[in-house]
């Protein structure tokens, strides 16, 4: 079957086209600028999180003990993807560090790090002396480097005491502070 179209709807059809194409082409430019406009100057947003709620905005003050820089104006939103903090550390047999080491309560745990032949236990002051010591870490003469990461973090409700009951291992405690 063979369908045929008369000379002037052809041409009816190029026109239409070509007329659409420019009205396309002169309008478009105008619409996208009106979508996406630049704003100079301050301006004040409230942002809201996927829940609707607000997200509020303050500075984040040097942390840890070696104070690493916060900052001035950030989201107020945690991010426990490693830690910005040293918050303690302990020596099994040094003088220059004593054998414990207290994560106080508020900050998050992202990291321990234990080198040597070290037992180093960890407490937590919001359970009954019974339920101490909540965990054992262990390094020996065959695995004398262990890298605890806790990607997420451990937000300590109360204090966390970390001490070292036996060995010559040293230990650092990496994390938020509150």
């Amino acid at each position: 079957m063979r369908v045929e179209v008369a000379r002037s709807d052809k041409f009816k059809a190029l026109v239409g086209a070509i007329a659409l194409a420019l009205v396309v082409v002169l309008l478009a430019p105008p619409a996208v600028q009106a979508a996406v406009q630049k704003i100079k100057g301050t301006v004040t947003a409230k942002i809201k999180d996927t829940g609707g709620g607000n997200i509020n905005s303050k500075s984040i003050q040097a942390q840890g003990l070696f104070d690493a820089p916060g900052s001035s104006g950030a989201l107020d939103v945690r991010n426990f993807a490693g830690g910005n903090g040293f918050l303690g550390a302990g020596d099994c047999n040094g003088p220059g560090l004593p054998p414990t080491a207290t994560a106080q309560g508020g900050s998050i745990i992202t990291g321990i790090l234990i080198t040597g032949t070290a037992t180093i236990t960890a407490s937590a002051d919001a359970l009954p002396p019974a339920a101490n010591p909540v965990l054992t870490f262990q390094t020996g003469a065959e695995n004398p480097v262990e890298s605890i990461s806790l990607g997420n973090g451990l937000k300590a409700s109360d204090d966390i005491d970390f001490n070292c009951i036996a060995g010559t291992g040293n230990y650092v405690l990496i994390g938020q502070d509150n």
